[in-house]
């Protein structure tokens, strides 16, 4: 089962010259419309799509509650395969349904893969349906208080498919071993390394049975930190073995359930000098590799 691994950070788009490889050893440097390529003997190819290439492993954010000439313009030129939404895009139900409807359409128009629809729709205070669909009770309620995972799983998968999401980019894996010091707090559905680790799975087949996709996050685990990533790059200083016998064991226990990941903005000194959501040591090597072997 192949993992989508998603990187969610702020998309800037600049004209630029890319260094690509034409299939028989050779590099060139080529505009973003790829009409340059040509092979050793300087026969022109089949130019290759490179742009809807890279926009289909590409989530963006878009502005605005309506579809308009501005929005169309900029996904028919990055053509990303998956849309997240924010409150900025969320007034009132039929005006949501009308946008996702749109985007939609403009896809099928363009005779794309249909786009894979994102929200934060944890419960508590992560919840961008609130506004439309009243509160909801924190990933922490639901687990201290008996309720079993796959009735939150019910719960999320409700709220989204109504309105054509895919994913609420959830379950939370992170355990709040720091508890109220820690920037997670209630996001968490415990303080204990097994017993997430078992709600989680629980929650997982549940999004299996509502036919939605789930994202495990925030890898390697926010609940190792109290500091906010929103807000200053959190460094843990522990390592991996202990890692994988504490904040990865959701990940462990989980990796051929879930979906996806999304990778956390946080640095393991241990391991790597880069954060987990710009190192190939974690994204490759430990989730698609070593995690498996446990």
């Amino acid at each position: 089962m192949r993992i989508l691994i998603l990187i969610l950070s702020a998309m800037c788009c600049f004209g630029c010259k890319t260094k690509v490889n034409d299939g028989n050893g050779q590099e060139h440097l080529t505009n973003q419309n790829m009409n340059t390529i040509k092979t050793n003997d300087e026969e022109p190819v089949q130019p290759f799509d490179y742009t809807s290439y890279y926009g289909q492993m590409m989530i963006v954010g878009i502005d605005g509650y309506t579809y308009d000439v501005r929005m169309e313009t900029f996904l028919k030129e990055i053509e990303p395969g998956g849309i997240i939404l924010f409150a900025r895009n969320i007034d009132n139900p039929q005006q949501l349904e009308n946008l996702i409807l749109d985007i939609k359409a403009l896809y099928k128009n363009l005779k794309l893969p249909q786009p894979f629809i994102f929200i934060d729709e944890e419960g508590g205070r992560v919840s961008r349906l609130a506004k439309l669909e009243g509160e909801i009770e924190s990933a922490y309620s639901y687990a201290s208080s008996g309720k079993e995972g796959e009735s939150y799983a019910h719960d999320i998968a409700k709220r989204i498919k109504k309105y054509g999401i895919h994913s609420p980019l959830s379950p939370v894996l992170d355990v709040n071993a720091h508890t109220s010091a820690g920037s997670i707090g209630d996001r968490s559905f415990g303080t204990d390394f097994e017993y997430v680790s078992t709600y989680v799975g629980e929650i997982l087949e549940g999004f299996k049975k509502e036919k939605i996709l789930s994202v495990g996050k925030h890898f390697p685990g926010h609940g190792a930190t109290i500091v906010d990533s929103h807000h200053d790059l959190p460094i843990i200083r522990i390592t991996k073995d202990e890692l994988l016998k504490t904040h990865l064991l959701p990940y462990i226990n989980n990796i051929d359930s879930l979906d996806g990941i999304m990778m956390g903005h946080i640095l393991v000194s241990n391991i790597d000098e880069k954060p987990a959501s710009l190192s190939s040591i974690w994204m490759k090597e430990i989730i698609r590799d070593e995690l498996r072997e446990f």
